[in-house]
C-alpha cells in the first residue's frame, strides 16, 4: 500500500511553509520597519518557524490547526507559543453572523482516564478535572490577555484535510495495485 496521503501532506506543508514566514511593512516609515524587524526577531526566538510547520501539518491532516499563545514563563521572551493537537482542542463560537469566539478549550487524558480541561475565555482561565459534566472547577484565574489565547486555523470551510477529498481515489489506486 502506497501512503499517498503522506505524500500529499508533505508536499503541501513544504509548499506552504518551506521558508519561514516573515512580516514586512507596506509603508516606508523607518520606525515601523524597525519594529517589524524586532517582531521577526522575537518570533524566531520563540521558534515560530517550526511551530508554523507543525500547525500547517495538522491543518493538512485534520483540516484545522490550533495555536496557544500565553504570557511567557521565561524572562527572554514576552510570550510562549504552542501548537496544539487538534484532536484535543476546539474553539466554541457564538451562533451569530460573526461567529464570535467565546472560549478556547484544550483537554488531556491521563493514564487513569481522568480528563483535564483548560478553558480560556477573554478574561478568565478555568481548569476542570474529571470530565465535562461531572467535573468540578479546580482553579479559576483571571488574566489580562483580553483575548482567547487559543486560535483556530481551519484549512477550509469544510475543515477537511488536504487528502480527504481524494480518499476514494487513493483507495481505488491501492486496490488496483
Amino acid at each position: 500500500v502506497e501512503n499517498r496521503a503522506n505524500s500529499i501532506v508533505t508536499f503541501r506543508v513544504g509548499y506552504t511553509v518551506g521558508k519561514p514566514i516573515q512580516y514586512v511593512s507596506s509603508v516606508s516609515d523607518k520606525d515601523v520597519s524597525d519594529q517589524i524587524a524586532k517582531l521577526n526577531d522575537l518570533l524566531r526566538a520563540i521558534g515560530k518557524p517550526s511551530k508554523d510547520k507543525q500547525l500547517v501539518e495538522w491543518q493538512m491532516i485534520c483540516g484545522t490547526g490550533y495555536r496557544l499563545i500565553l504570557p511567557s514563563t521565561k524572562a527572554k521572551t514576552p510570550v510562549d507559543m504552542y501548537t496544539l493537537d487538534p484532536r484535543n482542542a476546539f474553539v466554541i463560537y457564538r451562533n451569530d453572523v460573526a461567529c464570535t469566539p467565546l472560549a478556547g478549550v484544550y483537554y488531556t487524558v491521563d493514564d487513569n482516564n481522568n480528563v483535564t480541561f483548560n478553558i480560556y475565555t477573554n478574561d478568565h482561565e478555568f481548569y476542570r478535572v474529571d470530565g465535562w459534566q461531572s467535573g468540578k472547577v479546580v482553579a479559576r484565574s483571571g488574566y489580562a490577555l483580553g483575548n482567547i489565547p487559543i486560535i483556530e486555523y481551519p484549512l477550509n470551510y469544510a475543515r477537511m484535510g488536504a487528502f480527504e477529498v481524494v480518499l476514494p481515489l487513493l483507495d481505488a489506486l491501492n486496490t488496483l495495485e
